[in-house]
């Protein structure tokens, strides 16, 4: 999809340059997100309101294989079946993460693989967790406020939704990123993941026709303005993203005596054809793995079909799709190419 996609998640530098600056902005609390905060969500789970109420599709959750309309209700039913259900969003998106914090309550996982924690923030956290710490020392826990992640407001809801959950975390730092940049993502895995590099295929190289794909996406993420040879590299990073879900995933099930787990992700790291799903496939093929993404809903396209991301192949990506309101955000091409025109 094009720079206008409307279930961009946003983790690309153009829209992080915009959420940086908007993070701190007070949000207007919609019929969902008013419900979700309030805790009302968490003992039996009402159905949840959208925001942009004037648009066809708003609210709206569809199975992608037929189009069929589901209820809150029902895709909760659905992703109860499966071991690892990937909700994804776009990072800035209040509704969004209302909505995962909603399933989340649904569900009761016996895990939670956050992409936006740290591996070695969990232990601090699970013991936060146990003494029923504040969310202000959660956050603080998490040096969240130093972390470039949109407000902990907006997540800490998903974290409180399942209190007996085991938390996994998934974020690749820096230096672990830019190794995957320079090295490849099996060299970069080694350090990051270990032994396990080759459970999760990462030293076997994407297929031709997904590695241009992916590499076309980093260049649409990036408004245009990214070397062919850099968005190469940039997948390589965006590789080891995806099998740090992946494990996250597989190391919560464990710890959860293979309970179900429930991961939060941006929707570019939900996508079954090359995100964390592929990596499980590789590492624990007998589990089940289902995925939602979230689309912001736009004025003027009202078929549902246009906002389902499909890959390299033609076919799509995501299980199913729940529509919501789009977040009030600078157009994020513009700001990034501003701010790269800086001297």
């Amino acid at each position: 999809m094009g720079r206008a996609s409307a279930n961009r998640d946003c983790a690309a530098p153009a829209a992080r340059y915009v959420e940086m600056r908007q993070r701190r902005k007070p949000m207007r609390l919609t019929p969902l997100i008013a419900l979700i905060w309030s805790g009302a969500a968490f003992a039996a789970p009402p159905t949840p309101a959208t925001d942009a109420s004037a648009h066809p599709l708003a609210g709206a959750i569809l199975r992608v294989s037929d189009g069929a309309a589901m209820t809150p209700d029902a895709l909760a039913g659905a992703l109860a079946a499966a071991d690892v259900a990937i909700i994804g969003e776009t990072h800035d998106n209040a509704e969004h993460h209302a909505a995962q914090a909603w399933l989340t309550a649904a569900l009761a996982p016996g895990a939670l693989a956050f992409e936006m924690i740290g591996r070695d923030r969990e232990n601090a956290l699970a013991r936060l967790r146990a003494e029923g710490a504040s969310r202000a020392a959660l956050g603080a826990a998490l040096d969240w406020e130093n972390s470039g992640w949109p407000a902990f407001d907006l997540y800490a809801p998903i974290l409180e939704a399942a209190p007996g959950a085991v938390v996994t975390g998934a974020l690749i730092g820096r230096e672990a990123s830019g190794a995957a940049m320079r090295d490849g993502a099996a060299a970069a895995g080694r350090a990051a993941l270990g032994a396990a590099v080759a459970r999760y295929g990462l030293d076997r190289a994407l297929a031709a026709a997904q590695a241009q794909d992916a590499a076309a996406e980093q260049i649409d993420a990036h408004c245009g303005a990214l070397p062919q040879d850099v968005a190469g590299r940039m997948v390589e990073a965006q590789r080891l993203r995806d099998a740090a879900l992946a494990d996250a995933a597989l190391r919560g099930r464990a710890l959860a005596d293979d309970g179900a787990v429930v991961m939060i992700t941006g929707n570019g790291h939900a996508r079954t054809d090359r995100g964390a799903p592929r990596y499980l496939a590789e590492a624990a093929p007998e589990l089940s793995v289902v995925s939602v993404m979230m689309a912001e809903v736009a004025e003027g396209r009202d078929d549902w079909r246009a906002y389902v991301t499909r890959g390299a192949e033609g076919g799509a990506v995501a299980d199913y799709v729940w529509f919501t309101a789009a977040a009030p955000r600078e157009d994020p091409c513009e700001a990034y190419l501003r701010a790269r025109a800086q001297p």
